[in-house]
């Protein structure tokens, strides 16, 4: 009996070797099941570490930029950094623009009422598009327009977008406003989701444009100081520089639709609005050199005096960590203000914050925006330079999503950028070295380990 209940607790590749009651025969049956079975589990293990090796190398892919080495920068004050930026990239520049900040729910005031006034056309291109009041809004304003007549299009990102609701979609169809999703799932071309068009455009009749970091989403309404409504800056722009925006935005309607909009209704002839001097560039991770990477190296290597950063998603990579080290060391004052406890994706704030120490060592000032989501993607350069528009200092930014870049040389439009980040500065909670080290060791880990997945962020 005593033997028997062993026989029933023991695991099976024991029970052999425990009571004379089991035959030979049954013996070796249960000793090469168990072995069948001990086998099993060693290449079910094996298979499924193989597959978690193989969606970790996937997800995290490796950087793919180059390593720049500038030996020598014009100053960003001078002359020919113009010319030496323009010598390294693609970069459209034009004198005789107005380029206007909004900030926060009021850009969309001011896009309604320009929607309401086309005559001929409007193309938009976004990476946000959600369900929701200002959502619907859009939808029937775009859908009340091509039901007069004006051509309207639509470019938007299908990850991006995924919260619009079948309504609004179906409301502006119906209407005549011809939609393509930018890399919808497709069989064969499941690796095309991971790059997305994060651009921001409308632009009417074009004539006159609209681009920063606002998606079409409630979370934008309200002035971007209480829990809920983010901080953002878009931009009004009027003048030849809307060309090109243009441009930024056929480049993907051809790649969505394959259809060119050539007539001059698009590209209609442009004059002075304005005394602003100004650039536009789409960056795309087609080429190895990553433009917008680029530039932005470009500038923090031109400063001379002063760097101020306002970014939604932190996370640069080691050489524009570096740079702004050197900045420092160089003397030039470096500010950068990230967002507080309102991230909407903690695991950016946790990612950015491990690469915080040498920043922090070096004498950079970082600062995290309390009262909401910080939502802002602007770098100003010596009171001078104002470079903007729908990109981060993220690994998604400079190296898998299409962006774009939105650059102006003017003193005075840097002024009210620096205004303007004065005021959410005051509104923020300064980060020290000796608080960033003497976080707990659960909160390092924590960083550290959101640190593995920055390629993704």
């Amino acid at each position: 009996m005593h033997q028997s209940v062993s026989a029933q607790r023991s695991p099976g590749f024991l029970r052999a070797n425990v009571g004379d009651s089991l035959s030979d025969g049954d013996r070796r049956s249960s000793y090469v099941g168990d072995m069948w079975q001990v086998i099993g589990i060693i290449v079910a293990a094996g298979l499924a570490g193989s597959l978690l090796l193989l969606a970790a190398f996937l997800v995290n892919l490796p950087q793919r930029g180059i390593n720049y080495r500038f030996d020598e920068a014009p100053a960003a004050d001078e002359s020919g950094f113009l010319r030496f930026l323009q010598s390294l990239i693609p970069l459209r520049f034009s004198d005789g623009n107005h380029v206007r900040l909004l900030l926060n729910g009021e850009a969309f005031d001011a896009m309604l009422r320009a929607v309401e006034q086309a005559r001929h056309t409007i193309t938009f291109e976004n990476y946000i598009y959600w369900s929701g009041g200002i959502g619907r809004r859009f939808a029937e304003a775009f859908a009340e327009k091509a039901r007069a007549g004006v051509q309207v299009h639509l470019v938007l990102d299908w990850v991006g977008s995924w919260k619009l609701d079948a309504s609004s979609l179906e409301l502006m169809r119906k209407a005549g406003v011809e939609i393509h999703l930018y890399h919808r799932p497709r069989f064969g071309g499941m690796h095309r989701l991971n790059h997305r068009t994060h651009r921001r455009e409308l632009v009417i009749d074009g004539r006159t444009a609209f681009t920063g970091g606002i998606g079409l989403g409630d979370k934008w309404l309200g002035d971007g100081r209480q829990a809920g409504n983010w901080r953002d800056n878009h931009y009004l722009v009027e003048g030849p520089l809307v060309g090109a925006v243009q441009s930024a935005f056929l480049d993907n309607w051809l790649k969505t639709s394959g259809a060119v909009l050539a007539s001059e209704l698009y590209f209609p002839e442009l004059s002075s609005r304005g005394d602003c001097h100004a650039g536009f560039l789409p960056g795309s991770p087609g080429e190895r050199i990553s433009t917008g990477r680029l530039m932005i190296h470009s500038f923090l290597k031109a400063a001379r005096h002063s760097i101020r950063i306002e970014q939604a998603y932190f996370v640069p990579d080691r050489a524009l960590r570096d740079a702004l080290v050197e900045a420092v060391e160089r003397g030039v004052s470096v500010e950068i203000l990230l967002p507080g406890e309102h991230m909407d994706y903690p695991i950016v704030r946790r990612a950015s914050r491990s690469l915080w120490g040498p920043l922090l060592q070096a004498g950079v000032k970082l600062y995290e925006y309390q009262p909401s989501m910080l939502h802002v993607k602007t770098l100003v350069i010596d009171d001078h330079w104002v470079v903007t528009g729908s990109a981060n200092f993220d690994f998604r930014s400079l190296y898998r999503n299409d962006e774009v870049y939105l650059i102006v040389r003017d003193k005075e439009f840097a002024r009210l950028h620096l205004d303007v980040f004065g005021s959410d500065k005051e509104k923020s909670h300064e980060i020290t070295w000796e608080a960033w080290n003497n976080r707990s060791p659960a909160e390092k880990l924590l960083d550290n380990a959101a640190a593995l997945m920055r390629t993704q962020l």
